[in-house]
């Protein structure tokens, strides 16, 4: 069976849409209080723009502006593309991985019906990828694993429980991540992210100048070790709404991996696997025909 964005995605939940003139404070109550990262902005019934936690940590703290002045229209992604409500999730998954989203607006013809995360369409996209494989009989690559390897295409930024949260939002745009790691006395003791600082601190009303991580973040975060199972960090991700899970080896923090590195290992896996199974039938072939 076909995984389709809705209903086997996203149930289609009605996205949260607001208009230019909201302030990024207001946008960044309603992502809380709905447990969604991302909002539309539309303008006579028509989508315009798409506003993100990124682009609250980004945009509007690491640049020094106030969210509750600053508006949507000033901050938003313009003229997001959409996905169809019956286009398969691997198709979905095929154009967040070209064009480096994380969200994406649902279109049921010309309603809009939704927002779908990365991290659900990868869930969605491995089961329909398993299925696939199963039914056409096809060899199924090696279990796919995390190895320490991958650590070292990431960016570990760590920080002391003292650092405010505008330096650790600055130090993410800085580095293009999303999370940070505090470590206090040499342990790990929590993790900050671009989802913290809008659902935490803007949507509280907290001074991002003054108040300190520790305050903040999550503390004692769920972490995963090397040697897990890929499916089931994309199983921890899911269940805890996590994107983005601390990476520990001996007791030690070695780094922080996203649901983009997860899926970006995932593929590269997936693709070498076939690569060189393809080679091995065709030498298989030549051997018993040539």
């Amino acid at each position: 069976m076909i995984l389709r964005i809705v209903p086997d995605v996203t149930a289609g939940t009605p996205p949260i849409l607001l208009p230019k003139s909201a302030s990024v404070s207001e946008a960044a109550r309603l992502m809380h209080t709905h447990d969604v990262g991302a909002v539309l902005i539309v303008e006579g019934g028509e989508l315009v723009g798409i506003f993100t936690e990124r682009d609250v940590s980004f945009r509007v703290i690491a640049a020094g502006f106030k969210p509750d002045t600053i508006t949507l229209g000033e901050v938003m992604t313009p003229e997001p593309q959409t996905v169809s409500a019956n286009d398969t999730a691997l198709s979905a998954l095929e154009r967040m991985a070209e064009h480096h989203f994380r969200h994406l607006p649902v279109a049921d013809g010309h309603d809009l019906v939704g927002v779908v995360a990365l991290r659900d369409v990868l869930a969605g996209a491995t089961r329909q990828l398993s299925r696939e494989l199963r039914r056409m009989s096809a060899d199924l690559p090696p279990e796919c694993r995390i190895a320490t390897d991958i650590m070292r295409q990431t960016v570990l930024v760590t920080l002391p429980p003292e650092a405010t949260v505008k330096h650790a939002a600055e130090r993410m745009m800085a580095k293009d991540i999303g999370a940070v790691l505090i470590i206090d006395d040499g342990k790990l003791a929590g993790i900050f992210t671009e989802r913290d600082v809008s659902f935490r601190v803007v949507s509280e009303n907290l001074d991002p100048d003054q108040t300190p991580l520790g305050d903040v973040m999550s503390a004692d975060p769920v972490a995963i070790r090397p040697g897990d199972s890929c499916n089931d960090v994309v199983g921890k991700m899911q269940a805890g709404h996590f994107r983005h899970l601390p990476v520990v080896d001996g007791g030690k923090a070695i780094g922080i991996l996203s649901i983009r590195d997860l899926f970006s290992y995932m593929r590269h896996r997936l693709e070498s696997h076939f690569e060189h199974e393809m080679i091995r039938r065709t030498r298989d072939m030549i051997r018993n025909y040539g």
